[in-house]
């Protein structure tokens, strides 16, 4: 399921995939996502450097970091950066720390939180200087009960992004409520479903 995804030749789906692929933590993940991030079209380096900030392996870290350094787009900068956090990448703190006065606020907001993770005094005092926006894609309880009533037909929703969630913080028993969609219409919905359970399930998919 994932596999065919990640060999569409639709944009838009490849890049899902490829994000999923960080989620799910399979074993080639690190590596296709390292070879995406030198991609020429930048909507896959895009999903490339957002697939590694779910993978959260430190492994990654110089690849991102000389990734950033290279970057022209500031939509994949602004991945880059949380990816950079996420890897604990530790030798992009000057260069972040130069990104907080990147004329796209998006990338210094998100080299202001990377900053924070990373332990560096920078990012908060930055944050407050930037009114101390709301933190995205931040995931918690809520969000997980959101996700099993979305799955499981008690609740109305986008089930992409229920099974989108559950990939990343769901648990072992959420793999009964992803399984009926590995045959869903909408290619995302199926993609994260695969995701979510090829983290989760003591089997795995292939």
């Amino acid at each position: 399921m994932l596999d065919a995804a990640l060999a569409s030749r639709d944009p838009e789906e490849h890049g899902e995939a490829l994000a999923a692929l960080g989620a799910s933590e399979r074993r080639d993940a690190l590596a296709r996502l390292s070879e995406a991030l030198a991609a020429e079209d930048g909507a896959v380096r895009f999903a490339g450097a957002r697939g590694l900030a779910y993978l959260r392996d430190h492994r990654a870290a110089t690849a991102v970091a000389a990734a950033f350094r290279k970057e022209k787009g500031w939509a994949v900068r602004k991945e880059l950066a949380r990816a950079a956090a996420a890897c604990a990448a530790k030798e992009l703190i000057p260069d972040l720390r130069h990104a907080l006065k990147d004329p796209h606020r998006e990338v210094a907001v998100a080299a202001a939180f990377s900053l924070q993770d990373l332990g560096d005094r920078a990012g908060t005092e930055a944050l407050a200087r930037l009114g101390n926006p709301e933190r995205k894609d931040v995931l918690g309880d809520g969000a997980q009960r959101w996700s099993r009533k979305v799955l499981d037909g008690q609740k109305d929703g986008d089930r992409a992004l229920a099974a989108r969630t559950l990939a990343r913080i769901g648990t072992a028993e959420d793999v009964r409520l992803l399984e009926p969609h590995l045959t869903a219409t909408r290619s995302d919905l199926r993609v994260w479903a695969a995701a979510a359970i090829i983290r989760l399930s003591p089997r795995k998919l292939p």
